[in-house]
Formats: structure tokens, C-alpha cells, sequence
């Protein structure tokens, strides 16, 4: 007996374990009683991605993902949507949704407009035709209004959605309605301002794109809660690339804290990315990990790991860069406030862009040899006027003024001279001081054919150094004929003789700053940086 009532518990849905979900003051709970979230993946529009639309993704989503819900997205205005296509579009909704009862898991039905109220006869009987059909399951949540425009909450989408709660509510008394909010569903604190009343059970829908929203909306979002709204993410996503893990983990343990159910946007193969898939995933769900894009990846491990503690954000682990090769500006270790963008310069890929005041961009490099480098900017901009900072940890190294390209996809470079006082890995940090330009990549480079560039000598030490007026050579080989030159910071040679002995008296009048010493016989030529005090 108690093997056979272990095997019936852990052969359970999440739809038998929690049953109908409910709002229950500012919470989503379950049918005990107990807040309760869920986290699972959104469809692409209907009428475009239709091919998706089939038990067999749904099935894959809940046994390889662990999703627990599901959102059919009704594509409604575009080509080929409801509004023209109602019959095959509804026939892609009873698909996904008789999978999703099959299968256990919550499923959202979602009026995807954002001109809803002007379409609301047709919404009412699309809504009454769904609660007919599917009101007794407890899967099933009503999705009304994806995302509203920058229209009146009080007088525009109220109204409109008490109409259609009020149709549903003839058929279903107890489902989940979900309720969408100004601005793209970002407005939820106006809509907690003025709640809707006199119906059981609506939640109202919040919406998110990272980096997009940040902390403000965040912030809408805990005011809207604190008023007792129940907030219902059904659609979040990435919108840069690489993702950007910080803001990413923000959010995530922002709905874990808050107990938020999410449907992350989107299972599809659109080159954007917010999509989960490369293109040429197949249709049917089977996905391995070369069928997932970055954010994909990073959605998977999220729907899988729903229910585990909130942790706190994985330090990402950066990759070190050769200071000699092309540094791709997307290539960031930590950024503040910039977002990537697809590039049409000659090597395509992502550039950086919305930059303004403040903004950064911090890379881990390893430098082999100090001295004097020449770096070059990749850099656009539509009216000119930026500027930024290279910085090697806390040391400025230049300036650099973006002037006008024309166009913020009009690439040029641009170059600076700068001295790398110190050899290892170390931070390289682009600081905005002006906005209002792009970049894509920077270069350091010898300054000329005959650039300083500091070795890594072993058979050579120089006392003292730093050194005032006098240098000792030690180890220097008494059969082989030496010769000294010392240049200044800048590659200025101010200093030539032979080597009678390890004694050099130098330095007398010269300015405190780093030098280079060059040591070259018949056998070899190696240079080691000095300081002046």
C-alpha cells in the first residue's frame, strides 16, 4: 500500500497537485489555499508561427523544460489572424489547449491585441466559445487583453474588459481571468488605483523585457502588489544579445519573492532574442542544446529550477581577453545602461549602442607586454558630440570624441595613443562621459613597426627600480658585446652607449615617469620597463 500511494503521488500533474488557481487578496493560490506560482513558455503569434502550435511541443515543453503552463498566443489583427481566419486560428487554440489538459499543465488563451476594445463583439463570442468548451477544466485561465497601448485605463480598457468578464462569468464562474494593463501591461499601479470589482478571481497582467525594464518598473510593480493587485506575468523575455544576466536575475528573483506565475516569450525561431530557438529546431519539440539560442538556455534552466530556494545572482564567469586581439564592444564582462544591437560594419554581429552619461562597458584582458600601444574605435554616430574614457583599472589611459558618421550604422575608426604601465590579466573599462553614439569593437596595436614592447626577461635584473641617477645591471654576461638605449614613455630614444661595466649613471634631469631600457647584443635584443623616481 504505501508503494502504490508513493507511485500515485509522483505520478501527479501539476494541474492534480494544485487544481484551479485563484487570486486570493494581492496572491495567486491554489485550491488549498497556499500562494502558489507557476512558471512555463509563451507560443509565438498564431498566425505566424502556426507550425508550432502542436501537442507535441506542448509535450516536450512539460517533459524535457518542466513547464507548468503554456500561453496559445491568438494572433488577432495581423495577416492571416482571427479577424479573417477565425476558424483556423480557434483550431490552433484547441490544439495546444486539449495538450496542455492532456498533459496537466495550465494553459493561458490569449486575446494577443493591443486594440482590443475595438473589437470587442468579436472578443465576447471568441471568450464565450472558449468558456463553453473548456470551463470545467481547471487548466484553463483567460488571458483578455494582451497588451493595451498608451490609452486610459478607467475609461478604455475597463470598460472593455467588464464586458468580457462579464460574458465569461454567464458560462465560467470560477476561472482565472487575467487582465491586461497600459502602456504594454507595464502600468499595473494605475490599474491598482482603480481595481476591478464585483467579480471573483481576476488578476491583472505585467509584462517585461530585459534590459528594457529595469528597477522602475519593478518598483510599479511592488506598488501595484502592496495595493493588493494580483500581478500575473504572461509574457517576459530577453531583448539584447548576449543576454544581460544581471538585470535577468533581478527579475527572476523578483517573481520568485513576489510569487508571480511567468510565461517567458517566446517558442519560436524569429531572429530576435527573445527567441528560445535557432532556426531549423524542429517543430516538434526534441530539442538539444544546439537547438536553443542563448536566452533559450537561460529560460530552460529557469522553468526547470521554478521551485528551487531564491539564490542569488551566479557570478558570470568572464572570459579573459588577449589586449592584442580585436575586442568585440559586446564581449563585456559588467555594463551598466547600454544594450546591444544587430551591426551591419563589415564583420556584422552585435555593436553596443544606447549609450548615455555614466554607461560602461568593463572587459578582463591579460596584457604580455607593457609600453606603448595604439588602440582603435569602432565607433557611429547619427550627430556627434560623444565621448568616452579608456580606463586600465582606476588609471585613466585617453579620451576619445565620437564625431558625426551620419548615420548610427556609418562606421569609422577612430585611434589614440596609450601606455600599459602594467603586464597580467586587469580590467579595461569604456566610461561614457557624452552619449549619443555606437561602437562596435577596439583594437590595441604596436604604436609603429618599432613600438616599445616590453619582453618578459629572466637572465637580467635591474637595481634599484624604481631608480634616482644610477642603475645596476646584474647577470649580464662579461664575454658578450652589450649596448644600452633608453627611450622615454614615448618611444624617444635619449640615451645610447656600450656597456663597460654594470654601472649605468643616468637619469640625471630626466623626468619621473616609467622608461624603457633596451639591452641587444649579437645573440639578442630585450627590453625591460624602468621607473623614474
Amino acid at each position: 500500500m504505501i508503494l502504490f500511494f508513493t507511485a500515485t503521488a509522483f505520478s501527479q500533474s501539476i494541474v492534480d497537485q494544485h487544481g484551479l488557481l485563484t487570486t486570493k487578496g494581492n496572491k495567486v493560490v491554489d485550491s488549498s489555499g497556499q500562494a502558489f506560482s507557476i512558471s512555463g513558455n509563451s507560443l509565438f503569434w498564431s498566425n505566424w508561427a502556426g507550425e508550432f502550435c502542436n501537442a507535441d511541443v506542448v509535450k516536450w515543453l512539460k517533459k524535457d523544460w518542466k513547464s507548468g503552463l503554456v500561453r496559445i498566443p491568438v494572433g488577432i489583427e495581423p495577416s492571416g489572424g482571427y479577424l479573417t481566419n477565425p476558424a483556423t486560428e480557434k483550431q490552433k487554440v484547441f490544439t495546444v489547449v486539449d495538450a496542455c489538459i492532456a498533459e496537466g499543465i495550465y494553459v493561458l488563451i490569449d486575446w494577443h491585441e493591443e486594440n482590443a476594445f475595438k473589437h470587442t463583439a468579436q472578443s465576447v463570442a471568441f471568450f464565450q466559445e472558449m468558456a463553453t468548451k473548456y470551463g470545467t477544466y481547471p487548466n484553463v485561465m483567460y488571458e483578455i487583453f494582451n497588451e493595451p497601448l498608451a490609452v486610459s485605463w478607467s475609461t478604455v480598457i475597463k470598460p472593455y474588459a467588464l464586458q468580457v468578464i462579464d460574458s465569461i462569468r454567464a458560462i465560467d464562474p470560477d476561472n482565472m481571468i487575467i487582465v491586461g494593463t497600459p502602456n504594454w501591461s507595464q502600468d499595473v499601479d494605475v490599474a491598482a488605483n482603480d481595481p476591478i470589482v464585483g467579480y471573483d478571481n481576476i488578476a491583472y497582467t505585467l509584462h517585461f523585457y530585459v534590459p528594457m525594464h529595469t528597477q522602475s518598473l519593478r518598483d510599479k510593480a511592488t506598488a501595484a502588489i502592496d495595493k493588493g493587485l494580483p500581478l500575473f506575468v504572461t509574457e517576459w523575455g530577453f531583448w539584447q544579445s548576449p543576454p544581460d544576466m544581471d538585470e535577468f536575475y533581478l527579475w527572476r528573483n523578483f517573481m520568485k519573492k513576489n510569487q508571480l506565475s511567468n510565461a517567458n516569450w517566446s517558442v519560436y525561431t524569429k531572429d530576435e532574442p527573445s527567441s528560445a530557438l535557432n532556426p531549423g529546431a524542429n517543430i516538434k519539440g526534441d530539442w538539444d542544446s544546439t537547438d536553443l539560442t542563448e536566452s533559450g538556455t537561460i529560460v530552460r534552466d529557469m522553468v526547470i529550477h521554478w521551485y528551487d530556494s531564491i539564490d542569488t545572482p551566479k557570478p558570470k564567469i568572464c572570459d579573459t581577453l588577449n589586449i592584442r586581439s580585436r575586442i568585440k564592444a559586446s564581449n563585456y564582462c559588467s555594463k551598466l545602461g547600454v544594450m546591444s544591437e544587430k551591426c551591419t560594419d563589415t564583420d556584422k554581429g552585435y555593436n553596443i549602442g544606447y549609450i548615455d552619461p555614466a554607461d560602461y562597458m568593463k572587459y578582463i584582458c591579460r596584457v604580455d607586454s607593457v609600453g606603448i600601444y595604439t588602440v582603435q574605435f569602432r565607433v557611429a554616430s547619427m550627430n556627434g558630440g560623444g565621448q568616452f574614457q579608456l580606463k586600465n583599472g582606476s588609471t585613466l589611459l585617453c579620451t576619445v570624441d565620437v564625431g558625426k558618421t551620419n548615420g548610427w550604422q556609418t562606421w569609422t575608426t577612430v585611434s589614440k595613443d596609450v601606455e600599459l604601465f602594467t603586464s597580467g590579466v586587469q580590467d579595461i573599462t569604456l566610461y561614457c562621459t557624452k552619449g549619443g553614439f555606437n561602437i562596435n569593437w577596439m583594437q590595441f596595436g604596436p604604436q609603429s613597426d618599432n613600438a616599445i614592447i616590453v619582453n618578459n626577461p629572466t637572465d637580467l635584473s635591474i637595481a634599484p627600480n624604481p631608480f634616482t641617477n644610477t642603475i645596476q645591471l646584474n647577470g649580464l654576461n662579461p664575454n658578450e658585446k652589450n649596448s644600452i638605449t633608453i627611450s622615454d614613455a614615448l618611444g624617444k630614444i635619449i640615451y645610447s652607449a656600450a656597456i663597460t661595466n654594470n654601472i649605468l649613471e643616468v637619469g640625471n634631469n630626466w623626468p619621473t615617469g616609467i622608461y624603457f631600457l633596451q639591452l641587444s647584443n649579437a645573440k639578442s635584443l630585450t627590453t625591460y620597463k624602468i621607473l623614474k623616481e
